[in-house]
């Protein structure tokens, strides 16, 4: 199971190989200077302050009187705040102490985040000189990897890959790649989205975000949660944006039923979790209430649309069938309109769930006028064994959403029919994979085939 990595990397990770008691000593009094900062830092966030929080971080110590400890401390938290900010730290530190492995190894991974993959693989081959630990070994030798598929180097990406021993060290090698192709922070872009909030205060679009991210607070891949703090601050907020329609609005019900079988009440401005057995009736009955299921009712709001059905279909207050009956002719006029790209999926999604013969030109329509790249998987997974490495549909797909996974398989097994030469796609869905690797063992898989792709090119 994964914990959650939003901590800085220097205190997740073993201390490496070759470190002295010296500067594990400033590190440790960095941290006490750092950790007074981040409790300050909390304050600051939770009122959307982030360029006050980034100074505070810069700030903290002059940089006159910046060790290199210093400087990897407050870059390592501010990665998840300010990309640009930390970068600086992360090459001042390494400046003054490129000796250091935990500074090498945070100058590495701020360089691979930053694109710069040829200099983040030295520094790659720098630390796995120091004879590093398993984890460690599995970290280095798998960002290496994906460095040199990034630098057109297959077969050393393969060996390098090899050396991590990945079957073993799942983990790691998750967590850093997370650490290195993961977004900002959820607080970071909470603040982004109250200073929308507060600058248009009807802005919905922004309100509607900003919620439904305290709802569901990422610090990683593997762990979200309530963000309660921040729940009962920006409630007031976003029932501002909404005004008196807030109480009827689909972001509303949402929120009240998030989670399946809990409800939240907005009682005292905190999400107050009540998990009675079944909600079915009361969620049936506040949705009929709103006239959004039932004869004569309409779908509610294009943007929660897909949310709403979800939560009504997921506690069987009621069927696919049942909403197609009620909301297939409005849905139709709604998805034809320029802006009807969420009503299309939300249709889609039922004409999927209800096996429906319509939904293939449904798709057809969705890919044309919005572009959605659900309707375009949905075309070409229906293609099955038919569907050609170089099908106009899958390359447009691609040149749109280069580093989609799903697409990128599509094309591999597409051309691996065809007997077409598999190392460039396969090579291109490992890269697309350590974007977001929720789970390495589709990059086990895919390595090993990369490497019988090797051995049939020669």
């Amino acid at each position: 199971m994964h914990t959650a990595i939003a901590a800085p990397l220097i205190l997740l990770l073993a201390v490496p190989v070759g470190k002295g008691p010296d500067f594990a000593e400033q590190l440790e009094q960095a941290e006490l200077t750092y950790g007074l900062v981040a409790s300050a830092n909390a304050a600051r966030l939770l009122e959307g302050d982030l360029a006050g929080a980034t100074r505070a971080l810069a700030e903290a110590v002059p940089e006159a009187e910046r060790s290199a400890a210093h400087a990897l401390v407050a870059a390592d938290r501010l990665v998840p705040l300010d990309r640009e900010l930390a970068y600086a730290l992360h090459e001042e530190a390494y400046a003054k102490d490129p000796q250091a492995p935990a500074v090498v190894r945070a100058w590495a991974e701020a360089q691979h985040r930053a694109g710069r993959f040829a200099e983040a693989e030295a520094l790659y081959v720098e630390l796995l000189a120091l004879e590093p630990g398993d984890e460690d070994l599995a970290r280095f030798n798998a960002l290496r990897a994906d460095c040199l598929l990034n630098l057109d180097r297959p077969a050393d990406a393969c060996a390098a890959w090899r050396a991590a021993g990945a079957a073993t060290q799942q983990t790691a090698v998750e967590q850093a790649a997370f650490a290195v192709y993961g977004p900002l922070g959820p607080e970071a872009r909470r603040c982004e989205l109250l200073q929308r909030v507060r600058a248009a205060n009807d802005d919905r679009d922004a309100a509607a975000d900003l919620l439904l991210l305290d709802l569901s607070w990422d610090h990683d891949l593997w762990n979200v949660e309530v963000n309660q703090p921040a729940f009962a601050h920006d409630l007031p907020l976003v029932k501002g944006a909404y005004g008196e329609a807030f109480d009827r609005s689909a972001l509303a019900f949402v929120a009240r039923w998030t989670t399946p079988g809990r409800r939240f009440e907005f009682d005292e401005q905190i999400p107050k979790l009540q998990p009675p057995s079944d909600n079915r009736e009361a969620i049936r009955a506040e949705a009929e209430e709103r006239r959004w299921i039932g004869r004569g009712s309409k779908p509610p709001e294009s943007r929660l649309l897909s949310a709403v059905y979800q939560i009504l279909i997921d506690n069987e207050a009621v069927t696919p069938e049942e909403l197609l009956t009620w909301h297939q002719p409005e849905l139709r006029r709604l998805a034809h309109r320029d802006e009807g790209a969420a009503d299309l999926r939300a249709l889609a999604g039922l004409y999927e769930l209800t096996w429906d013969e319509q939904l293939d030109k449904l798709q057809q329509m969705g890919w044309r006028k919005h572009g959605d790249i659900e309707c375009a998987l949905g075309l070409l997974e229906r293609e099955g064994a038919a569907l050609r490495s170089r099908d106009l549909t899958l390359l447009q797909a691609l040149a749109d959403h280069p580093v989609d996974v799903r697409l990128n398989r599509l094309r591999v097994e597409a051309a691996a029919r065809e007997g077409d030469l598999l190392v460039e796609p396969l090579s291109r869905l490992i890269r697309a994979q350590f974007k977001r690797m929720e789970s390495c063992q589709g990059v086990i898989n895919d390595f090993r085939r990369l490497e019988q792709a090797l051995r049939d090119r020669k």
